[in-house]
């Protein structure tokens, strides 16, 4: 599988998910770590990536573009966003 992991989650889950066998990257491998969540989120479907975050407004970004499945983008049909719960 391939993930994109959000900027506030450690990079260590990105090797978590490496040594797992899964193309994992990090936003800050992109020089993303200041990107907006539109950016990052685009990022992830132009990539066919799911989206891993701790961030909740990925939601919104959905919803705000309308879109009829979670995560699903007119370019991409496959891109989920997962999102943790970080306590």
């Amino acid at each position: 599988m391939r993930f994109l992991i959000d900027n506030a989650l450690s990079p260590q889950l990105t090797e978590k998910l490496r040594a797992a066998g899964h193309d994992a990257h990090h936003v800050r491998e992109h020089n993303m770590q200041y990107a907006t969540d539109e950016a990052i989120f685009d990022l992830a479907a132009a990539e066919n990536r799911i989206l891993v975050s701790a961030d909740t407004d990925f939601g919104t970004i959905v919803t705000l573009r309308r879109q009829r499945q979670l995560g699903c983008t007119p370019e991409v049909r496959q891109l989920a966003i997962v999102t943790l719960a970080v306590g």
